[in-house]
């Protein structure tokens, strides 16, 4: 799991925003006809037990509204279902005010995908409404401040990162916290950058610089020892910047077969991507 996800700033949290079954949300038809398919179509999940004897995970979620795609309803169901995560707070954004031609644009590239893209006829980015999947826990709603604002995280608290080890004996579930963990501390190295691969007979775990500054760099690291008991990794080369033009940072390696993936960052003013008010 990634950290570090950027969430807009708030300004107004209600404390007397009643629960989701209170909210006049209308759950979508569940027949055989519906465009939408239904949250109960779904089918079952193997991920939902865990024999740890730890207290369950505290979860909330930042929605935009009780529609969600297809594949994050499966996620809250799992989640709901599982005997080690309890599905505590839903914090809802006010949506903005659209303008009509917003609307209209919007509803007509939606009609065009559907038209023309036969995988997006049955896609996992399908709306559901989870109304009923979201019954009995607590919802509040915030505000946006508005545009030209960004959250970042503290100093402090980006050196309380941690990459964390887990492992099985079934990629079905019953996972189990590493004794070797936190297998990395430091911030040159412990965020994951791509999957873990194999190279040669070597096992390669790609990882996030983020020092001087957030994804400036990757490095690729040999697993040397892994077990249920024991973890060790070197790194044996780092990817800068420097070594394409133009680029200020570099933080994703992915590699399977023969498909090489390398994401690059470049400098831009804020004001380029974001409208005055006047011009938006």
């Amino acid at each position: 799991m990634h950290t570090g996800r950027y969430f807009p700033a708030v300004q107004a949290v209600s404390d007397d925003i009643p629960r989701i079954e209170d909210r006049a949300l209308n759950p979508m038809s569940s027949t055989k006809n519906s465009q939408e398919p239904s949250v109960e179509s779904i089918s079952g999940s193997p991920w939902r037990f865990s024999p740890a004897a730890h207290p369950a995970l505290r979860v909330g979620l930042l929605l935009d509204g009780p529609h969600l795609s297809a594949f994050f309803a499966r996620v809250i169901q799992d989640i709901r279902a599982s005997n080690f995560a309890n599905l505590e707070l839903l914090v809802f954004r006010k949506p903005p005010a659209r303008s009509e031609a917003q609307s209209r644009s919007s509803l007509l590239n939606k009609i065009a995908r559907r038209l023309l893209d036969r995988e997006a006829r049955e896609h996992a980015l399908d709306q559901v409404d989870c109304s009923q999947l979201l019954i009995g826990i607590e919802a509040i709603e915030v505000e946006p401040i508005g545009k030209k604002f960004i959250h970042r995280f503290p100093e402090d608290a980006l050196e309380k990162i941690r990459a964390i080890l887990f492992y099985s004996d079934s990629l079905k579930g019953g996972w189990n916290f590493h004794p070797a963990n936190p297998i990395s501390t430091d911030i040159r190295n412990n965020r994951g950058a791509g999957r873990v691969f194999e190279a040669g007979n070597r096992l390669i775990r790609p990882s996030q610089n983020c020092s001087p500054d957030y994804g400036y760099s990757f490095a690729l690291n040999e697993i040397l020892d892994l077990s249920e008991t024991r973890y060790r990794e070197k790194t044996l080369t780092v990817v800068t910047p420097e070594s394409w033009a133009g680029l200020s940072g570099v933080h994703t390696y992915n590699w399977i077969k023969n498909i090489e993936v390398i994401d690059g960052r470049t400098k831009a003013h804020l004001k380029d991507h974001v409208p005055d008010e006047e011009t938006s």
